[in-house]
């Protein structure tokens, strides 16, 4: 099937008088981050190191990438790629070293999109949250099996969905609800001069989520949806993280980037509870 699809590819370039580039391959030297010891390792982990062989250099370069999950070493390596065609360009030659190069992955920030926060309601209560803006099934797919790698075992969620017509709540919440997590589900505040956007019903992602976890007392939800949350009030996401982080090492806040968005206004609001890690 891949085979076929690049096949594709090339012939739709070339036709239109263009040229397939390859990714270039990247390499992870020394141990793998993935998780074997069955229990929930130092949070957040370390940024991951990589090596890349620029085509006209002798030594590879050893890059830092802050950024988390598998599928972000495959965007590392398809941005390496764009950046090797801008090499090629006169205008770009001696404007893009490999200084920059390296500069450039290690200063790389994606706010919501495995983003670490540390959450402390009470001097005796810290918790890690893991917050990620996944909303279909492919970011669903990536998220759980970084959160599979990084804390294997019982996962607790704050779980939003923006409501759409050609999507059911099922394509995002199957991939990342098991038997065993626990689960909020929470609308997100209004979207200011966006009054089209609007958040699925949390009623709705209780009945999927049932049917994928199991036990409903581990299940919680907003109950207040027909009154709609005022923009910015992060009430709603405030009072669920209150109640769902009792008895977890590690949250994960998913959804919606408008849940995201929400989270970090809370943040700003109450930086000496909430803070980026």
């Amino acid at each position: 099937m891949r085979g076929d699809v690049e096949g594709i590819v090339k012939e739709t370039v070339e036709a239109s008088g263009g040229r397939l580039v390859n990714a270039p391959s990247i390499s992870l030297p020394g141990t793998s981050h993935r998780n074997s010891g069955g229990s929930v390792r130092e949070l957040p982990p370390l940024p991951t190191m990589v090596q890349y062989q620029p085509p006209n250099d002798i030594r590879p370069l050893t890059l830092t990438l802050p950024l988390h999950g598998q599928h972000q070493i495959d965007n590392l390596s398809t941005a390496l790629g764009i950046i090797e065609c801008l090499r090629q360009q006169p205008e770009y030659t001696h404007r893009i070293d490999n200084s920059s190069i390296v500069r450039g992955v290690r200063n790389t920030r994606w706010p919501g999109r495995m983003e670490f926060f540390q959450y402390s309601p009470s001097t005796e209560r810290v918790v890690t949250i893991l917050a990620d803006g996944a909303h279909n099934k492919a970011s669903a797919t990536s998220l759980r099996r970084y959160i599979d790698e990084i804390s294997p075992g019982r996962t607790s969620f704050v779980l939003s969905l923006s409501h759409s017509l050609s999507k059911d709540p099922s394509e995002t919440l199957e991939p990342l609800l098991r038997p065993g997590d626990s689960a909020f589900m929470v609308p997100f505040s209004s979207v200011e001069d966006m009054p089209w956007v609007k958040p699925v019903n949390p009623t709705e992602m209780v009945t999927v989520a049932k049917r994928l976890i199991g036990e409903s007392e581990r299940i919680m939800t907003y109950d207040s949806y027909n009154n709609p949350i005022a923009p910015g009030d992060t009430s709603a996401l405030s009072n669920a993280l209150e109640l769902v982080t009792k008895d977890s090492d590690l949250v994960v806040v998913a959804g919606s980037l408008y849940l995201i968005a929400d989270l970090h206004r809370l943040k700003n609001s109450k930086p000496d509870v909430l803070f980026s890690l």
